[in-house]
């Protein structure tokens, strides 16, 4: 999280970690040991993840010729391809997968009202795909007036946003500096 150009910490250092926001009693299990966290079900891992479930269940999809019905040859990639292919099931997970970062952030759109949401990583590259129902169920969701405010965009440098800015702000820090206004990175 970015305040004012500064980056906020928390008291432990561990401020804005909404991917370990609890979003089911007995979710999938997180490696920060609890279960359910937001992170499991919208990465892209956690996309693959409710793919595949939905194919044990006898789903079908374009993708299981692609991969020859071998799941560990599924990526989000391929789900983003069959979605663009109108693939019921592509379109459903994508959706589903959305929707649930939709809530996510519209639980951080409440309680910290912020200007721009930046969503980065793997699922980035999904883009309107993913974005869509993200936008559409923080609009029903989130509180009115703090929605209305803040916009939903992918990150421009897609799944290098982590390491680009970890550099960046190594680099500040060891210049001595302490903001990302400092870093060069404002505009």
């Amino acid at each position: 999280m970015i305040y004012e150009g500064k980056v906020v910490y928390g008291t432990s250092s561990s401020a804005g970690e909404i991917g370990h926001m609890n979003m089911y009693r007995e979710g999938r299990p997180c490696r920060c040991g609890s279960s359910g966290c937001l992170g499991r079900y919208v990465s892209a891992v956690g996309m693959v993840r409710t793919f595949a479930e939905k194919l044990a269940e006898g789903r079908k999809s374009v993708i299981q010729e692609w991969t020859g019905n071998d799941n560990s040859q599924m990526t989000a990639q391929l789900i983003s391809d069959a979605y663009d292919l109108q693939d019921a099931l592509a379109i459903e997970v994508m959706h589903e997968t959305g929707e649930l970062l939709g809530y996510g952030l519209a639980n951080a759109i409440n309680l910290l009202n912020p200007e721009m949401i930046i969503v980065g990583g793997g699922m980035a590259a999904a883009g309107e795909r993913l974005l869509r129902p993200v936008r559409e169920t923080v609009a029903r969701h989130a509180l009115q007036l703090s929605a209305g405010v803040c916009r939903i965009v992918q990150a421009e440098l897609g799944d290098r946003a982590g390491m680009l800015g970890a550099a960046v702000y190594a680099d500040g820090r060891l210049k001595g500096g302490n903001s990302w206004s400092d870093s060069g990175l404002t505009g």
